[in-house]
């Protein structure tokens, strides 16, 4: 809090009216933070939520997991797990599509005989 105050040159009284519509300072931080662990996993979804956790800035599990909870109406493991299946399906199709489009004589090739041997 005092970071902001300093970096903003904002009385406390101030600040705290800023962010009275946001739901106070507090709420507006920790909103942030899960903001920013909900992106970490979409794209990292094979780190550790303990890792990530304290690397957003909450001190304690269960917080962080009630925030998450509240934010998104799942775990952070329920989203990490959605996030892995996710990547792995766009991974695979993601696989598919450039090895068509490495080789697009080879793949031309390909379904002009698979074309001929179905006929």
């Amino acid at each position: 809090m005092a970071s902001l105050q300093t970096a903003f040159n904002l009385s406390r009284p101030t600040l705290y009216r800023m962010f009275q519509p946001l739901g106070g300072v507090s709420h507006h931080i920790r909103h942030r933070r899960v903001l920013v662990a909900h992106q970490h996993l979409r794209h990292d979804p094979d780190c550790s939520i303990t890792w990530l956790l304290y690397e957003a800035g909450f001190t304690s599990e269960r917080q962080f997991q009630r925030a998450f909870r509240a934010t998104f109406g799942l775990s952070p493991v329920e989203w990490r797990d959605h996030c892995r299946k996710t990547s792995e399906h766009r991974w695979r199709n993601r696989r598919r599509t450039l090895s068509v489009a490495a080789f697009p004589d080879t793949a031309k090739a390909h379904l002009s005989a698979m074309a001929v041997a179905t006929h």
